[in-house]
């Protein structure tokens, strides 16, 4: 029996427990042999929920305002509350690198999404989204920077990413714009096993997206990854012994500290044991996890294990 593969925008809803608007659409799936069901269902929900990009806030400078504790003068917000608002203003950016927004304002006003100064690149959906209010009559000016990812970074890891001007407000980000995404599976016929079964599956997301283009996206992104699984080349087990003689005992012993790593990144690894190229090896070689060290600084260690591997700290390498 053909299978028939089917995708339905739901149009807008209000979530129930934010109250915002949101978009969902719907894909069926009928007459899958018994078991594809949540095998095709699962693969898409983690797609979806880990791997489609958007626009997400890395933080924001006001005039005015020192850190993120602070109240402005006429201002009613703290600096906490103005980032919190800002990070609910939905964006789309149909550029690279990182866009800055403007807001030049005089008060006394409710300052909103809508009196971000236009920008061709940009796309604003929710312009009433309130961002901060000026109780008396003095000028407001205010930065805003974004830019497109995948996932979520922390503050630490944006400040370590972008140098922006000082005062800056740096902000957690997370660029996904699917809020949720379920799958459920039942029997094309109740109680009749080794029958074909059938898949609903639903993503729920932010006014920014198409949630239907959401769905192809997720589905691209397995087609591809498959496509290269199907194309790989078998390696020769030789090849991978040569490799790993290669690097010498002497290389291996040696301390971490020749990484040429920030002394941040040295303390996390001394807490965790990690004092040696060897012992760093092997915890990456079996992706357990580092206290204290994200996605950023993980990688800007495999990067400088790499180099000093292959012959000497990543900052010889590169001289």
């Amino acid at each position: 029996m053909e299978k028939v593969f089917e995708v339905a925008d739901l149009g807008r809803s209000v979530d129930r427990e934010s109250g915002e608007l949101q978009r969902a659409a719907k894909l069926s799936v009928l007459n899958l042999p018994e078991g594809e069901g949540i095998t095709l269902g699962n693969a898409l929900r983690r797609v979806l929920l880990g791997q489609i990009g958007g626009t997400g806030v890395l933080g924001f400078r006001l005039e005015g305002l020192d850190h993120e504790f602070m109240v402005p003068e006429g201002v009613v917000e703290d600096g906490l509350t103005i980032g919190l608002n800002l990070k609910k203003v939905l964006f789309k950016y149909y550029g690279d690198g990182v866009k800055v927004l403007y807001i030049k304002a005089k008060g006394p006003a409710e300052i909103k999404a809508a009196d971000i100064v236009p920008d061709a690149d940009v796309e604003v959906f929710n312009l009433d989204q309130t961002i901060l209010t000026v109780s008396t009559d003095r000028e407001i000016y205010m930065e805003i920077y974004l830019t497109n990812g995948v996932g979520y970074r922390t503050v630490e890891d944006n400040k370590k990413l972008y140098q922006f001007p000082f005062r800056t407000i740096y902000l957690d980000t997370s660029f996904s714009p699917v809020r949720r995404a379920e799958y459920h599976v039942t029997p094309a016929i109740v109680d009749e096993p080794g029958t074909f079964e059938s898949l609903e599956l639903i993503v729920y997301t932010n006014l920014a997206v198409d949630p239907v283009e959401v769905i192809r996206q997720a589905a691209n992104f397995l087609s591809e990854e498959f496509r290269k699984v199907a194309e790989a080349k078998e390696a020769a087990a030789g090849e991978v012994v040569v490799e790993e003689q290669a690097i010498s005992d002497e290389k291996l012993d040696a301390s971490v500290e020749m990484l040429n790593l920030s002394r941040a990144v040295l303390t996390h690894l001394e807490k965790a044991n990690i004092n040696t190229i060897r012992d760093l090896v092997d915890v990456l070689e079996h992706n357990e996890s580092i206290p204290g060290i994200g996605a950023v600084r993980l990688e800007e260690i495999r990067n400088k294990l790499a180099a000093y591997l292959e012959g000497g700290t990543e900052d010889e390498t590169q001289s």
